[in-house]
């Protein structure tokens, strides 16, 4: 849970590195109060909105601890490396055939 609460409080802090247990344990811990708010939701026809409400304020805090995990891997958010790796291996095999 400390790592949940770790990545809270630095969420608003995009340099320095995360380890790979501070993010799975912010994610798994996030996904299962967002699960958990869902059956909630369902079984006492709560609103929709405290689930919202969650992902939202969430939102934030998961970006940066993925930002500060994608600097421990040596990875970056810049050239779409990470939300369009496809587009990496096209630019790739541009560089080979201009080699030739």
């Amino acid at each position: 849970m400390k790592w949940y609460w770790q990545a809270w409080q630095l969420s608003l802090v995009f340099s320095g590195r995360a380890s790979r247990r501070a993010f799975w344990m912010f994610f798994l811990v996030n996904l299962l109060i967002s699960v958990a708010l869902v059956a909630l939701e369902i079984g006492s026809g709560a609103p929709a909105w405290v689930e919202i409400a969650y992902s939202i304020a969430s939102f934030v805090p998961l970006i940066a601890v993925t930002v500060r995990r994608l600097h421990d891997t040596g990875r970056w958010l810049v050239g779409g490396d990470v939300f369009c790796p496809g587009d990496r291996h096209h630019r790739i095999a541009a560089d080979v055939g201009a080699t030739r």
